[in-house]
């Protein structure tokens, strides 16, 4: 189950500002690469400009760019990740942002700033967040 939110912004100045379509998802592990791919490829299709994933279960802090191919075009999204360096068993919390291409249209008109990475909570990341600006 996921949730699909919009944000609501309105015209500033006489400047339209567009709205992002934003996704909240618990993904229960994103460690087999197919899952993440079909993320992205449903971002494409959905128009989904970003996402909040949590209980990656993966290990690190990092960013990278996941290509992938959506009825023949190559379609790409950035992840964003925050956890603790190093999982044991399965695994346990961690959380992502990824950006499909209005996000990164965004985060790139922000100046392509570092994530915000809050500290860890037992050991355990729980939250993390992004500027994005939009106009």
């Amino acid at each position: 189950m996921f949730f699909l939110c919009t944000t609501r912004l309105h015209a500033r100045n006489g400047i339209v500002i567009l709205p992002l379509q934003g996704y909240n998802h618990n993904v229960n592990g994103l460690n087999q690469d197919l899952k993440i791919e079909h993320l992205c490829q449903t971002f494409y299709e959905e128009q989904i400009d970003f996402g909040c994933l949590q209980e990656t279960w993966l290990s690190g802090d990092y960013q990278r760019e996941i290509k992938t191919k959506h009825a023949g075009k190559l379609v790409s999204c950035l992840i964003f990740h925050h956890m603790q360096p190093i999982q044991q068993d399965r695994g346990s919390g961690g959380v992502a942002i990824l950006l499909g291409k209005g996000g990164q249209r965004a985060w790139k008109d922000a100046g392509s700033p570092d994530p915000i990475r809050s500290e860890l909570i037992n050991g355990i990341a729980r939250s993390m967040g992004l500027e994005l600006h939009v106009i």
